[in-house]
This record gives structure tokens, sequence and C-alpha cells, in this order.
């Protein structure tokens, strides 16, 4: 009686496990759909667009993501000097995402934008 018992409490130690891992399973999918993009977008700049849309979700930080880079394509549209510093490949990557912290820094701006602008620098 004794075997029969650890052999029950074995099988549904296994079996609430495996639908444990299913269940876990199933809302890691559910939420990665909440926060996927709503447009499919390919290559190599969709990749940084999707991370940072999905990132942005994820801390609902989406409208204020969305501003704070229309602000920066703005900024860079008006702004050759700003536009330079961008595209200047004589500037270190360490430098420019060194000056791009020190542009942004206690201006509020989400944790999500200065990410990009720190891995496109």
């Amino acid at each position: 009686v004794v075997i029969l018992s650890s052999v029950r409490i074995g099988m549904l130690s296994s079996i609430s496990s495996q639908a444990l891992r299913r269940v876990v399973a199933v809302r890691g999918l559910a939420t990665a759909a909440e926060h996927r993009p709503v447009i499919d977008l390919y290559g190599l700049s969709a990749r940084y667009a999707n991370a940072t849309y999905i990132a942005a979700s994820k801390q609902g930080v989406l409208e204020q993501v969305e501003g704070e880079l229309q602000a920066v394509h703005q900024t860079a549209k008006n702004s050759a000097k700003f536009s330079d510093f961008l595209d200047n490949p004589l500037i270190s990557r360490d430098d420019k995402a060194k000056q791009i912290h020190e542009m942004f820094d206690g201006s509020g701006v989400s944790q999500v934008t200065l990410n990009l602008l720190d891995t496109l620098a």
C-alpha cells in the first residue's frame, strides 16, 4: 500500500508539473502576443523597431516613446548640427553614447528610448 501511494504521488507530481509547464508556456505566448507590433516589419531596421515596440509595450510607455522618437527625428531634421553629430563616423560609438546620455540626463526620457539611442550610437 505504501508503494502504491508513493507511485500515485509521483505520477500526480509528474502530471501537475507537466500541466504547470504548459500553462506557463501558454501564458508566455499570450503575453508575447499582447506586446507584438501591429505591423509586421522585416529587415535590420525592423529588428530595432520591433524590439523597441515590445520593450515600450511591456513597460506601458508606448505613447511616451513614440513622442520622444518623433522629437529626436524632428530635432535631427531641423538641426544640421545634431544631424551631423548623429551621422558623423569620426565620433566613436562610446563618445556618441556618452553625449546622448548627457543631452537627455534628467529630461525624463524613457529608458527604452535611451537604450535605442545608445544601441544606434
